[in-house]
């Protein structure tokens, strides 16, 4: 049964929407056909690609996934798995659609207790995000004679799991993994991946030689401030010439 989805002009106008790469806006609109009228769909890339390009070749499961990926990052999309079963859903549904007569809602939320939202992972990652060299006229972006944009560009991701992986050994305080590797990400489009991941790693080693566990910031924190561009830690936290109490007892 055909779904009719709106199309608010807020869209149009929403800057966080517009930081995206064009193939990932229209993608957005077009998952909202595949998503039932409660936002939520099972998360098989070949059955959102057979839904939202049936006819486009070259627009691959793994093309899908990478864009899964791009909107989960953004917030929009969640990505979770209940009893086994794998799962998207857009987030905040209810503010982009408002279907008149809603089918029944019968698949489990995001915030379901039995639900585990899913981060990614080095198999999941591989190929994802891959352009192909032309997309369906419309879309935007040809390769052959017009320039890619920057935004096209960072969609192309070189696998980020192995280099952040390898920043993430070295900072000593593991919170918030998957915040930390959604910052590293964005990081990349500020500072080339290879001297963001050494500029993790230099601080990491500084910190865990000379900081207390409890002071050293998050990674996804120290990211989203650019805290690269601070002076190596010293001895914050760890007090080099704290007097004896004992002292005394010595004299």
């Amino acid at each position: 049964m055909a779904k009719t989805r709106m199309l608010k002009h807020e869209l149009r106008v929403s800057e966080k929407v517009a930081s995206w790469p064009i193939p990932v806006r229209y993608f957005w609109v077009l998952l909202w056909g595949y998503l039932d009228d409660h936002g939520k769909g099972k998360d098989n890339p070949l059955l959102v690609k057979a839904d939202c390009f049936p006819l486009d070749p070259d627009i691959t499961a793994e093309t899908i996934d990478g864009w899964l990926s791009e909107l989960e990052s953004a917030g929009v999309v969640a990505r979770y798995t209940v009893d086994g079963t794998d799962y998207i859903a857009a987030v905040h549904w209810t503010e982009h659609q408002k279907p008149p007569h809603p089918t029944k809602d019968v698949l489990p939320a995001f915030d379901d207790p039995r639900a585990v939202r899913r981060g990614l992972h080095a198999s999941r990652m591989k190929d994802a995000g891959r352009i192909p060299e032309e997309l369906t006229p419309g879309l935007g972006w040809v390769e052959s004679g017009i320039e890619s944009s920057p935004a096209v560009t960072n969609l192309v991701i070189p696998s980020l799991e192995e280099p952040f992986e390898e920043a993430w050994s070295h900072w000593p305080k593991k919170v918030e993994r998957k915040d930390a590797f959604d910052r590293f990400k964005k990081a990349t489009k500020r500072l080339p991946i290879e001297d963001l991941k050494a500029a993790i790693i230099r601080f990491g080693d500084a910190y865990a030689a000379t900081t207390e566990r409890q002071f050293v910031p998050a990674l996804g924190a120290w990211l989203n401030k650019d805290r690269w561009t601070d002076e190596l830690p010293g001895t914050v936290g760890r007090p080099q010439n704290r007097p004896n109490p004992d002292a005394w007892m010595n004299a």
